[in-house]
């Protein structure tokens, strides 16, 4: 899959949430089919519109690093859902929803799927190989 800044936002509008990206000029090609992209990036957004705090930013940033590309999204957590954040982030915790059907597809796909909570900044991560030129 090729991939732009055009496939790291899902169709679905983000209602009260601002989102930034950064993003490399160009494109960059995945070892992974475009259709398990769109699956893994639009559960990561979807987790974001029911538990981001509202009227917050949603910072993404996506880069490359030898020869991997580095996907992360970070967001406010909402008061009545940070318990819930901690405990899916705590060691050897179980995801659950569309975090966890995200993490199976980027692990199908021989990458890494990440979750990290600090303070109440809940932080996403996608490790996954880029095609070799």
């Amino acid at each position: 899959v090729y991939l732009t800044s055009t496939i790291t936002l899902p169709p679905q509008a983000l209602a009260a949430i601002a989102v930034t990206l950064r993003a490399p000029d160009k494109p960059i090609v995945l070892e992974m089919n475009k259709e398990d992209m769109w699956k893994a990036i639009s559960m990561i957004y979807d987790n974001l519109e029911q538990y981001a705090e509202p009227d917050s930013r949603v910072y993404a940033e996506m880069y490359t690093q030898e020869g991997k590309l580095i996907y992360i999204v970070k967001n406010a957590v909402k008061a009545e859902a940070a318990e819930a954040a901690k405990a899916v982030t705590a060691p050897g915790a179980e995801l659950i929803g569309g975090l966890k059907t995200a993490k199976e597809i980027i692990e199908k796909n021989h990458g890494k799927f990440v979750v990290a909570m600090d303070g109440n900044i809940f932080k996403t991560g996608i490790l996954i190989n880029m095609v070799q030129e």
